[in-house]
């Protein structure tokens, strides 16, 4: 899976610190374990965990339904076929979570 950062900050682990900062090889130490407690996280999840804005991802239907591989997802703004065909609002629904479900009317 592909780094993208740590999911906190050093500035993060000082101002958790009793005396409020970080000695530069403090700071040093806490980059390094905050990478890799990172990558640890992401991959026991098989997820990002980062946010991403404007993403665009192709799925395979699984009958009427579809998965979305990352969570969570903030919204669902539109719905394509394989060949750019995007679908009306009114042919789709997102459960808010994860799932998106394609009207059978609009099913090839």
């Amino acid at each position: 899976m592909a780094a993208v950062g740590p999911l906190a900050t050093t500035a993060d682990v000082a101002a958790r610190h009793p005396a409020g900062v970080l000695t530069d090889a403090q700071e040093t130490r806490a980059a390094v374990l905050l990478d890799d407690a990172s990558a640890l996280i992401r991959d026991h999840l098989e997820q990002l965990v980062s946010f991403v804005e404007d993403d665009q991802v192709t799925l395979k239907l699984q009958g009427s339904r579809v998965s979305l591989p990352e969570r969570p997802v903030a919204a669902v703004t539109s719905v394509a076929t394989i060949d750019g065909t995007e679908l009306p609002t009114t042919a789709w629904s997102w459960d808010g979570l994860d799932l998106v479900t394609v009207a059978v009317d609009y099913l090839a």
